[in-house]
């Protein structure tokens, strides 16, 4: 084909009426040395061998290539925006193509500097720039010209990556170590229930490949991707950092996880082939990080050439992660400037455009990052959203899609991915994310490949995006017959098993988008593989609803599936069960209900899953409960419970103890492949302590979104943060498990002396396993994995947590330490806690008064309620290592002194011993004209060599 072509070239140059009587290249000629020098011999001849023209040509084949815009070609607009002054894009209608496309260039005294057949779109390079008025002009005319669909500008952005920057960055913590497995995005998406299914079947999964478009170098590609994938890159040189993000996007999706020292993206069988856009970066603003720094300009041609390629090359799902909130045009577009909202619309709708045409050529499925809070009422102030919350078709101000996104076919083959963030218990919508997505998936501190074989931490809808291409990958693998559409009815039909997550931030009303199931999904796609075509199809669409009919009953999608309890059974087998398997036992009539643990929706981690299998289900006994965990939420039911697998989907049985009382089975996780060995639910058999027993002891700390307070109860004594402390006066018990506790006020010796002053209700205790029935109105997450306690009155939620132990403590404070010449002057831990057993270590420095030392700071009781403690409910310490010296006079003189005191009365300095370590307890206020030196305590046991 590459040798016909370059024949073809000459027809063409000859007479122009040959180059249709050929179809475009084979997918897998596009970027071969073959046919790139093909086509830069045919892109030569078009300018007459310009050579300032071909050196900012790149080429993919006689029939892809595309010239590369530079600051010389831009103007200033009458928006006061860049455009492309001297560059004209043509579309004709396929008969016509490159034969009409010559004439007009020649008509207008321009060149072909750039085709895509494939779109039938032609780059024409001015002989010199004109204003933008007559640009427009110059194309009403030539779209008037048979054989022409359009002729426009090449529109050019400021548009870049959906990366977040500047603070957000790294502002929830790292993630969980160098091996993806320990990455929670992996986690959260369920990748290693995926991983174990590739790894057990290797060579299973059908190969598939997987277009990116981003920016990209070739010399900045990384040891953890298959090296020299299918790639279309920019000609010449480019910044550094250009690579990094685009890197960063392929790790996510495909690292191989080879190497000891690797990570491992989503898709085992992922084949990449990417394509990098055009950009110039000058001074134009803020693009990829904030205002001032370099702003990178994309334009209409060199993005639809990057998504021909991958498209072209075989891709079966293509990544795009446009974004527009960091970059000035941004900016504009969120404040309501309406020529920049209609530039930034009519730039999206191109590229849907772009997409529909290919998708007439090819099936794909479209996954595109939904951008970085450009959609966000708050910010923006705005009554109605504002386009553009992605860059691939535009939205209304109802956040609905408009254009050529919203037609057949890129309708129902594109997924906008917004992204989550983790949160206690879990994760939640990133507040970050706009709330224009079909699913959301993990994009905060998303650790990946970058320059240099490197590994960094990225945030934004850009790190989200990828997590659902690597998805739709393994689906296409596990089932090869699975069409676009398909792959995103499971994708979506299997996210969350409760409601969508609410968009965090937004009021109740808003929603954004359910939870990316990846486990649940790939699940699916495997039980589509074995089945015939009629079925298959009916299966599918009902998978996209949310739930299938197994019986007469509906199942939710995501509780398909064999479900294992970790290890071997007696028999050398592990014990499974299925749902679906357990339903048609019943014959029927069984109502399955779900509910999301969190009341609010804010989070929807977990949920409890109810089975009516008998009667009204109004009697504990006529219900099957069971506990439904996506992957990445975190089960901690407390002492005595099985330990959770956070990497899969599990569900485990809520049963009855004695007395009454939940009990939290244990967990049987998502098993892909795996074939259930019986269809009987197995119930729970250990049993947990009652919390209507009385056995509360524990430190119990405020919810997310709780009243301020806690406190810490320790046999009948309940010691408030305030500092105060009270007597339990009585534990109630409920029918549901759950138990009244009232306590003994503070100051009062028993609840009889004055009935209604001395009596105060501290809550219901309710065990783990128990949802807790907190009205929406509160705006506070239950957490239902946890020992908790309710107080409807305060809006106050307690989480139990361990009692501080001196192990809570830092090793340099553990042990007794005493003064040498006064046994009786000693500080530890142990005591500290026995008398204040609210205290805990607030603050670690290193000294900026005695180098080489270190001080700690205790908050002893929160006296303000407000979870701060003041210096008058503080105690500080200073601890001394070996070696460290103190000479308090020799302190004065220096002017090292705290407070500019200059001379010490007592001074202890006699008393230190450099060759142990020591402790001191300072004092909270120094009142006196002299420095107030502290007696050196040194340890007597417990502790001794730290």
């Amino acid at each position: 084909m590459i040798i016909i072509g370059a024949a073809v070239a000459l027809a063409v140059l000859a007479g122009g009426a040959l180059w249709w009587a050929l179809k475009p290249a084979a997918q897998h000629d596009l970027g071969s040395p073959e046919a790139v020098s093909a086509g830069e011999e045919f892109a030569a001849d078009l300018v007459d061998g310009d050579s300032a023209v071909t050196q900012r040509q790149t080429v993919a084949s006689p029939d892809l290539f595309h010239y590369s815009f530079d600051e010389e070609d831009l103007a200033e607009g009458a928006d006061g925006y860049p455009f492309v002054a001297n560059q004209l894009v043509i579309r004709t209608t396929p008969e016509a193509g490159l034969t009409e496309a010559r004439e007009i260039a020649d008509d207008i005294g321009a060149r072909v500097v750039g085709l895509n057949i494939f779109l039938d779109q032609y780059q024409l390079l001015l002989d010199e720039a004109v204003a933008q008025d007559d640009l427009t002009a110059l194309g009403d005319e030539v779209s008037q010209r048979s054989g022409v669909a359009a002729a426009e500008e090449n529109l050019v952005t400021a548009m870049g990556p959906a990366e977040a920057g500047g603070e957000w960055a790294g502002a929830w913590g790292p993630a969980l170590g160098p091996d993806s497995a320990g990455n929670w995005g992996m986690q959260a998406l369920g990748a290693p229930a995926i991983w174990e299914y590739a790894d057990a079947h290797e060579g299973e999964l059908a190969p598939t490949t997987v277009g990116v478009v981003d920016a990209f170098y070739k010399k900045q590609w990384h040891a953890d991707l298959a090296p020299d994938p299918t790639s279309l890159l920019p000609s010449g040189e480019a910044d550094e950092d250009s690579s990094t993000h685009g890197l960063h996007v392929s790790g996510t999706i495909a690292t191989r996880h080879d190497r000891p020292t690797g990570i491992r993206g989503v898709a085992p069988n992922a084949e990449l082939s990417y394509a990098s856009t055009g950009e110039i970066r000058g001074d134009h603003g803020g693009f990829w990080g904030w205002a001032g720094d370099k702003v990178g300009l994309i334009d209409r041609v060199s993005t639809d050439t990057a998504l021909t390629f991958v498209v072209e090359s075989g891709a079966k799902v293509v990544n795009m992660s446009f974004g527009a909130t960091s970059s000035e045009e941004g900016r504009k577009a969120q404040e309501g400037d309406e020529a920049v909202q209609e530039k930034m619309a009519q730039w999206a709708d191109d590229r849907a455009e772009a997409l529909n045409g290919l998708l007439e050529r090819h099936d794909f499925l479209a996954v595109s990052a939904a951008g970085n809070d450009s959609c966000i009422e708050e910010e923006i102030g705005n009554e109605e959203r504002v386009a553009p919350c992605t860059v691939v078709g535009s939205f209304d101000a109802g956040n609905e899609l408009k254009g050529a996104a919203q037609r057949t076919p890129l309708g129902n083959r594109l997924i906008v991915v917004g992204a989550t963030t983790p949160a206690d218990g879990g994760f939640e919508i990133g507040w970050f994310s706009n709330g224009n997505a079909d699913v959301a998936a993990p994009g905060t501190d998303i650790l990946s490949a970058v320059a240099d074989d490197g590994y960094d931490l990225k945030t934004g809808t850009s790190m989200a995006a990828p997590h659902v291409s690597g998805l739709a990958v393994a689906l296409f693998g596990a089932d090869p017959q699975l069409t676009a559409a398909e792959a995103k009815k499971l994708i979506v039909g299997t996210a969350n098993a409760a409601p969508a997550a609410r968009w965090d931030g937004q009021d109740d009303e808003k929603t954004s988008a359910p939870i990316a199931n990846g486990a649940a999904a790939f699940q699916i796609a495997l039980m589509t593989a074995e089945m015939d075509e009629g079925p298959r199809k009916g299966f599918i669409d009902q998978v996209s609803s949310g739930a299938v009919t197994a019986s007469d009953t509906e199942l939710p999608a995501p509780l398909l599936g064999t479900w294992c309890a970790p290890g071997e059974n007696g028999d050398g087998q592990a014990d499974c069960f299925d749902l679906q398997g357990h339903l048609a036992e019943q014959g029927g009539g069984v109502q399955v209900v779900v509910t999301p643990d969190d009341p609010t929706g804010r989070e929807s981690i977990s949920s409890t899953v109810v089975l009516c299998e008998e009667g009204s289900c109004d009697e504990r006994d006529e219900r099957v409960q069971l506990r439904y965990f996506p992957p990445g939420a975190v089960s901690d039911a407390g002492s005595g419970s099985p330990a959770h697998d956070v990497s899969y989907p599990r569900i485990a049985e809520v049963a009855w103890g004695e007395g009454g009382n939940p009990v939290m089975g244990e967990p049987y996780r998502l098993t892909l492949g795996a074939e259930g060995t019986f269809p009987e639910l197995p119930f729970a058999s250990e049993e947990r302590p009652s919390l209507a027993d009385g056995a509360l002891d524990g430190a119990w700390r405020p919810a997310a979104g709780s009243a301020p307070g806690g406190v810490i109860i320790r046999g009948d004594d309940v010691f408030r943060t305030s500092g105060q402390t009270e007597k339990i006066f009585q534990v109630t018990p409920d029918d549901d498990g759950t138990a009244f506790v009232d306590v003994i006020a503070a100051g009062y010796s028993s609840c009889a002396a004055e009935v209604g002053s001395a009596c105060a209700p501290l809550g219901r205790a309710i065990p783990a396993g128990t949802p807790a029935a907190i009205p929406g109105s509160y705006g506070i997450a239950d957490v239902p994995d946890r020992d908790r306690i309710w107080n409807a009155q305060s809006g106050e939620l307690l989480v139990r947590e361990p009692l501080p132990s001196a192990a809570d403590f830092p090793a340099e404070l553990r042990g007794e330490w005493c003064a040498k010449n006064d046994s009786e002057e000693c500080f530890s831990v142990e005591a500290l806690l026995e008398s204040t057993p609210t205290a805990f270590v607030s603050g670690t420095s290193d000294s900026e008064e005695v180098q080489g030392a270190k001080d700690f700071s205790l908050c002893l009781v929160d006296d303000l309620g407000s979870g701060e403690c003041t210096t008058a409910a503080s105690q500080f310490l200073r601890y001394f290592p070996v070696g460290t010296e103190w000479d308090c006079a020799e302190a004065g003189r220096k002017g090292e002194l705290p407070y500019g005191f200059t001379s010490c009365d007592p001074d202890f300095t006699a008393e230190h011993d450099p060759s142990e370590p020591r402790l001191i307890v300072l004092p909270n206020h120094q009142h006196d004209k002299q420095y107030v030196d502290s007696v050196p305590l040194y340890r007597t046991g417990d502790g001794a060599g730290q």
